[in-house]
C-alpha cells in the first residue's frame, strides 16, 4: 500500500515538474543534466513511471533531434547524446539506428579523407552497429568504420 501511495504522490507532484522541465528546457545535447536526474530518481520511482518518462518524454525528444541531426554541419557527435541512453532505451534507439546510418552514409559520400570529422563521428559506432544483416551500402560504412578503428 505504501508503494502505491508514494507513487501517487510522486506522480502527481514531482513528476509533472520534471516532465515539464525536460520537455521545455532540456537540450538533448546536454545529456548529462537529464541523465543524471533520471538516474537519481529512477530508484525512487516505480518502473511504470520510469518507463512512462522514457517513452513519452526522453525518447520522443531524442528521436526529433536525430531527425534534425546533420553530420555534415553538426559539431556535436551524435554518440555523445544518444549512446548514454542506450541502457534505458535500447530497443527504441536500435529501431532508429537505420536513420543514423543513412545520415552517416550521406556524409561519407561527400567526405574528404583529410577531414577527421568523419572518423570522430563514425568511430564510436563501430561496435554498436550490427554488421550482420546490413545491406551493401551499410556494409560499406562498416568497412569504413573498421578501417578508421585501426587508427
Amino acid at each position: 500500500m505504501k508503494d502505491i501511495e508514494f507513487d501517487f504522490i510522486i506522480n502527481k507532484s514531482i513528476i509533472p515538474i520534471i516532465r515539464n522541465a525536460w520537455l521545455s528546457k532540456w537540450i538533448v545535447k546536454d545529456v548529462e543534466s537529464c541523465l543524471k536526474l533520471f538516474e537519481q530518481i529512477e530508484p525512487l520511482i516505480s518502473k511504470t513511471i520510469s518507463n512512462e518518462l522514457l517513452q513519452t518524454v526522453i525518447f520522443p525528444k531524442l528521436s526529433r533531434y536525430i531527425d534534425q541531426w546533420d553530420p555534415k554541419i553538426d559539431d556535436d557527435p551524435i554518440d555523445t547524446w544518444i549512446l548514454p541512453w542506450l541502457p534505458y532505451l535500447k530497443p527504441q534507439l536500435v529501431a532508429i539506428f537505420p536513420n543514423i546510418r543513412r545520415k552517416m552514409k550521406i556524409m561519407l559520400k561527400e567526405w574528404n579523407p583529410s577531414d577527421e570529422k568523419a572518423y570522430r563521428i563514425l568511430k564510436p559506432w563501430y561496435k554498436i552497429f550490427d554488421y550482420k544483416g546490413w545491406d551493401n551500402n551499410n556494409q560499406r560504412i562498416h568497412r569504413g568504420l573498421r578501417r578508421f578503428s585501426n587508427h
